[in-house]
């Protein structure tokens, strides 16, 4: 009887600390793409909703506010991101469809 306990304790620590490994990883991530922006479109969320842009180069991105970069300013990058504008997009993250993630935009600017 005492083993299960231990065992949870366990499981749950080591699934804390991957989740933790993750979102670090995740956050060191960061690429800088050239992409022009085909649409884009504010998803309602149950806490929220999520801003998505749609590319011809770089698949959909995201743009939301990420606490580790100090990056609060997501409404107004996804409010100044036009169709049919190509941009200098600097993202971090990953685009893993299982579990519906994508590269968030954390800053972005006209290509020249």
């Amino acid at each position: 009887m005492e083993r299960f306990p231990l065992i949870s304790v366990i499981a749950v620590s080591t699934a804390m600390v991957a989740g933790i490994g993750v979102t670090v990883a995740s956050n060191l991530h960061e690429e800088n793409l050239t992409c022009t922006v085909t649409n884009k479109e504010s998803v309602s969320k149950e806490n929220g909703h999520e801003y998505r842009v749609f590319t011809e180069e770089c698949g959909v991105l995201s743009v939301q506010d990420n606490i580790f970069r100090l990056h609060f300013t997501s409404a107004d990058v996804y409010g100044g991101l036009d169709a049919g504008t190509t941009y200098n997009v600097t993202t971090v993250g990953w685009r893993v469809p299982v579990f519906s993630w994508m590269p968030n935009i954390i800053s972005a600017a006209p290509a020249r």
